[in-house]
């Protein structure tokens, strides 16, 4: 399997922004992509709720949460070392 087709090009792409030290005074979110085999594309914000539309049918309000940059970095290189041995 060629690397563009396994993923491993982004794999490659993602650790070296992995690998940058994080801003300081910068806010940072987590938003994630996802494909699937077929090409459907899928994407995830981590939120929190904020509160409900005024609507007659309520909805959720959600709105982006800040995250700690150094944690999520150490959950992202878990998930690219499971996904690197999968992906071989």
């Amino acid at each position: 399997m060629s690397e563009a087709k396994s993923g491993l090009g982004y794999l490659s792409e993602i650790e070296f922004l992995i690998h940058q030290k994080p801003l300081e005074q910068a806010n940072y979110y987590l938003i994630s992509k996802f494909a699937e085999d077929d090409g459907i594309l899928y994407y995830h914000v981590d939120s929190h709720w904020v509160g409900f539309t005024k609507d007659p049918i309520r909805g959720e309000i959600r709105e982006a949460s800040l995250v700690d940059p150094e944690a999520t970095i150490g959950s992202l290189e878990n998930c690219i070392v499971q996904f690197s041995s999968l992906a071989q």
